[in-house]
């Protein structure tokens, strides 16, 4: 990515109609070229079951980066269950292709107080 490209939270128009807000659109000369989205949920629950309706969030996100029309889609996760889980979809065919998905390991460093 070039430096000087501008990164910002945005609400683009999406092909259809309507709007959506996505965590990071980088623009170079006032072009979009990429999109991300960034799931910090964890794919399991607090009672240890899949996180069904926060699959489909993720998958609701990746159809509306594709109404946007742009080619360089990003979902970005930090819970590596949840990045396996995608990645297993896609395989199946059951998950756009389409978009690419990273996994970002976080290290904290702890309360910082």
């Amino acid at each position: 990515m070039n430096p000087a490209n501008e990164v910002k939270k945005e609400k683009l128009k999406l092909s259809w109609r309507g709007e959506f807000k996505f965590d990071a659109v980088i623009r170079e000369n006032n072009k979009i070229v990429e999109i991300h989205c960034l799931s910090t949920a964890k794919f399991k629950t607090v009672s240890g079951k899949d996180g069904t309706s926060k699959f489909f969030k993720v998958f609701h996100d990746a159809q509306m980066m594709l109404l946007t029309g742009c080619k360089n889609n990003i979902l970005a996760f930090i819970d590596d269950e949840f990045y396996n889980k995608v990645i297993k979809e896609q395989k199946n065919g059951k998950f756009f292709s389409i978009i690419s998905n990273k996994d970002f390991s976080l290290g904290f460093m702890g309360d910082t107080r």
